[in-house]
């Protein structure tokens, strides 16, 4: 298990979103930064209002933190921002974790690099 740090500021947010990386899927968008000189994951998560009331958005936020808690040692040193959206197919549990699977792999075939 890996320590993750929460970014609150909208300058923080910004700043990875400006200078970082994007991964797109449909209905998620992830901004990251690799690697970001501390050795911890660095996490933001944004959940637009067109996804549903407040209980449904922060249902997604919790899902995405639960599913975060249990990333491999790889995510060390990586600044993300996730920006979740509507989409069509329906956000739920197993397409965020396939989704974070997806970027996992990417992340793992950076580093071998």
């Amino acid at each position: 298990m890996i320590s993750i740090e929460v970014i609150r500021k909208s300058k923080e947010f910004l700043e990875i979103i400006s200078n970082g990386n994007k991964f797109t899927r449909p209905g998620i968008i992830i901004y990251y930064i690799r690697p970001n000189g501390l050795d911890k994951l660095r996490v933001g998560i944004s959940v637009k209002k067109q996804v549903g009331n407040s209980v449904v958005r922060n249902k997604l936020r919790r899902q995405i933190k639960s599913l975060l808690r249990d990333v491999p040692a790889r995510f060390n040193e990586v600044s993300m921002v996730l920006v979740v959206m509507k989409n069509n197919q329906g956000l739920d549990y197993s397409y965020i974790k396939n989704i974070l699977d997806e970027f996992d792999d990417l992340i793992s075939r950076v580093s071998e690099q």
